[in-house]
C-alpha cells in the first residue's frame, strides 16, 4: 500500500508512482524544452510525447513489392483450401475494379512485378471484383510465413522503415481510408490490430483502436477501426469524454 497517482486524460489513462518520471515537452519564456519531471510536478502546460520515430538502420531480405503484396493478402487476400487430401499453394487477392479502379490497377502492378507476370487474373461481373491468384513457389512461402493470414511481429522486426510505410500504406488501401483528420484501418481480427499498431509504433505515430460491435446477429462480425492520430503530444489536462465536457486530471488514490 502507499500513496499513487490516477491519471486520466484524452489520450493517456496511467497509475503511477509520486516519482515516476516523465519526459515532457516544457513552455518556457524563451520557447519549449524537454525535461524529466516527476508525476507531482507536472503542470497544465506541460506536454507528454505520445510516441518517438524508431529510427534504426535495417537492411530488410525482402523486395518492397513483397511487403506490399503481404500488407493486401492479410487484408483482402483468401486462401484455397477445398480440397482436404491436397495441399494447396493458391493466395488470391480480389478488389473492385467497379468502386475501386485505381486500387486495382495498384494491386495488379504489386502482383505482376512480384511474380514477373506469372499469375492468374479474371474479373466476376456479378460483384464488379478483379481478382488475382499466385501459387506455385510463391504461394507456398506467402502461406508457410503467415499460415492464418496474419502478420508477425518476427516479419515486421525485419522490415526497413520506409518498407514499414509501405506495408502501412497497403493495409490502409486494402481495408482502410485516408480522410483530412488522418488514416484509419479496419480489421476483424484483434491480432491484426495489433500488428498495425505495432507498424505505427516503429514509425513514431499515434494509434488507438475502438471495437464497434455490429449487431447481435451472429453473422455480423465485431470489428476494430484504428485511428492514426497527427498530434505527437497530449496532455494529461486534456478535456476527454463525450464533447470533451469533462476536465482531465491528476489525482492521489491509495493503492
Amino acid at each position: 500500500a502507499g500513496e499513487m497517482y490516477e491519471i486520466e486524460g484524452r489520450n493517456i489513462s496511467a497509475r503511477v508512482t509520486p516519482n515516476h518520471k516523465w519526459l515532457v515537452k516544457k513552455k518556457l519564456h524563451r520557447g519549449y524544452e524537454h525535461r524529466l519531471v516527476e508525476t507531482k510536478d507536472i503542470s497544465p502546460q506541460d506536454a507528454i510525447p505520445l510516441s518517438i520515430n524508431y529510427d534504426k538502420k535495417i537492411v530488410s531480405p525482402f523486395t518492397d513489392e513483397f511487403v506490399q503484396l503481404v500488407g493486401w493478402v492479410v487484408a483482402e487476400g483468401t486462401y484455397r483450401n477445398d480440397n482436404p487430401n491436397w495441399k494447396s499453394s493458391v493466395v488470391k487477392v480480389s478488389q473492385s475494379y467497379r468502386a475501386n479502379p485505381e486500387k486495382t490497377s495498384i494491386l495488379r502492378k504489386i502482383v505482376n512485378k512480384v511474380t514477373e507476370g506469372v499469375f492468374s487474373e479474371w474479373n466476376t461481373d456479378g460483384n464488379g471484383a478483379t481478382t488475382f491468384s499466385i501459387s506455385g513457389e510463391l504461394g507456398k512461402i506467402i502461406r508457410k510465413m503467415f499460415p492464418d493470414k496474419t502478420l508477425t511481429y518476427e516479419f515486421i522486426n525485419l522490415l526497413s522503415k520506409d518498407q514499414l510505410k509501405l506495408l502501412r500504406e497497403a493495409l490502409i488501401l486494402a481495408d482502410g481510408n485516408t480522410r483530412k483528420e488522418g488514416e484509419r484501418y479496419f480489421s476483424v481480427k484483434p491480432k491484426e490490430v495489433d500488428m498495425f499498431q505495432y507498424i505505427c509504433l516503429l514509425l513514431g505515430d499515434n494509434a488507438y483502436a475502438t471495437k464497434y460491435i455490429r449487431s447481435k446477429n451472429p453473422k455480423h462480425q465485431d470489428y476494430w477501426e484504428v485511428g492514426v492520430k497527427k498530434s505527437d503530444y497530449t496532455s494529461p489536462f486534456s478535456p476527454i469524454g463525450y464533447n470533451h465536457r469533462k476536465e482531465g486530471a491528476i489525482a492521489k488514490v491509495d493503492y
